[in-house]
């Protein structure tokens, strides 16, 4: 198992993490491709980086917002405000066009979760994805919010993410090459104490 911890807001004042997986055969085949291509793979970020990115790029740093993003059949949610560390992410299973008024009653979760937990309501929603979906939403989440539909950006999140630089603190290859260098550390001070 591949992972990484980012650290997101906490509504006590105990520590709070979102923890990113990925199963070490998927990174193992990711791995072999790149070498196979005389590659090194150094990035993995998970989707919340982009998204996070897209917050960022929102501006109001006192205004919390809520982004949802459809990829795949997979929607993922942030909230949090611009230049901070996320409240919270989450991500279910559901495509937009088919599924649109399960999408709305998901993000108006999302809402009412931020609200009990952090006693905020965002304002601001912006959907990436099918935009049939910002209907439904409207109708749920309720009409007084700025909410904006467009399609996913997903080339402009890949450039963003690939200017990143490896030792971004949400690249779940950087956390693991640490913990193997350690690892191999151990072992040679273990061989050596031998």
């Amino acid at each position: 198992l591949v992972w990484c911890a980012q650290p997101t807001l906490s509504a006590r004042r105990d520590a709070s993490y979102l923890l990113h997986l990925l199963p070490a055969a998927f990174h193992d085949r990711l791995d072999r491709l790149a070498s196979e291509r005389r590659l090194r793979l150094t990035r993995i970020f998970p989707l919340t980086v982009p998204l996070q990115l897209e917050l960022d790029a929102l501006g109001g740093k006192d205004q919390p917002a809520l982004i949802a993003a459809e990829t795949g059949g997979v929607t993922t949610v942030v909230v949090g405000r611009a230049g901070s560390r996320l409240a919270f992410a989450r991500t279910f299973a559901a495509t937009w066009g088919a599924e649109s008024p399960r999408v709305a009653i998901e993000i108006n979760r999302s809402l009412l979760y931020a609200k009990q937990q952090w006693g905020v309501l965002p304002e601001r929603i912006r959907l990436f994805g099918h935009e049939q979906t910002l209907g439904d939403v409207r109708a749920r989440c309720g009409e007084g919010r700025d909410i904006v539909a467009r399609p996913a950006r997903i080339p402009e999140w890949l450039q963003a993410t690939a200017a990143l630089p490896s030792r971004y603190p949400v690249n779940v290859l950087a956390g693991w090459a640490r913990r193997r260098l350690r690892l191999e550390i151990a072992r040679w001070a273990a061989a050596a104490a031998c």
